[in-house]
């Protein structure tokens, strides 16, 4: 059965809307950092999957009901190698059967058939309906790393959330670069996000680290009707 209703721009919306919220809440799971009584006593990478998959359950259970979406990270579930993503596809769809969207940290950057691998992977639907309702994405390819996940996540009404300026301290190294047109390489990213978001049915959106305040002023001017994560 195919559950999507209308574009992901759309059911974001609505799903902000109905709990009067834009939060997005990240799941991290990291061993060393589990509740005691969620923390696995076993090494092996089974049992940790597990603890994973009932910690991330509680966080579900505790704000499904204030926030439309959450974020977790697939890197955390992919380390502990097939059991973990089997534990990331479980959560995937507990969350969507408590009524939360679920946005992919995957922060996937190949070009041609690799990234449409890599996109088939992102919006994989086991049960129906795709795993993921959006994934970020690194642009530092270019359009040809970004639009076999624009393509796969219009065919599902998914979403693509494109690294713009990053909250990690060396983003300066590169994102900050200032172009022979005289503004900064972030800028002109952003520029190709709102485009490509235009072109997408909003389908595109850009993730800009909130510890940076006064760029995300100025990057909000030029996504004006994009979503910013």
């Amino acid at each position: 059965m195919d559950l999507r209703p209308s574009s992901f721009h759309a059911r974001l919306e609505a799903a902000c809307r109905k709990k009067n919220s834009h939060l997005c809440v990240g799941i991290d799971p990291r061993r060393e950092y589990l509740p005691a009584d969620l923390a696995s006593k076993e090494n092996d990478a089974e049992a940790i999957a597990s603890s994973y998959l009932s910690f991330s359950k509680a966080v579900i259970d505790a704000v499904s009901s204030h926030v439309p979406i959450i974020k977790p990270q697939s890197a955390f579930f992919e380390a502990l190698g097939a059991c973990g993503v089997k534990v990331l596809e479980d959560l995937c769809i507990y969350a969507h059967e408590q009524g939360l969207m679920v946005l992919g940290d995957v922060k996937r950057g190949d070009i041609g058939t690799t990234a449409e691998a890599y996109a088939e992977a992102a919006f994989r639907a086991p049960n129906g309906r795709p795993l993921f309702d959006a994934v970020t994405v690194n642009p530092y390819m270019g359009i040809d790393g970004v639009q076999p996940f624009i393509d796969k996540a219009k065919q599902v009404g998914g979403g693509v959330f494109v690294l713009c300026k990053t909250s990690n301290p060396s983003s300066v190294d590169l994102q900050d670069l200032t172009l022979n047109s005289g503004g900064p390489l972030y800028q002109h990213v952003a520029q190709l996000i709102s485009s490509w978001g235009e072109q997408s049915q909003g389908a595109v959106g850009a993730v800009v680290g909130a510890t940076h305040p006064k760029e995300l002023a100025l990057l909000r001017k030029e996504i004006v009707d994009g979503w910013i994560l």
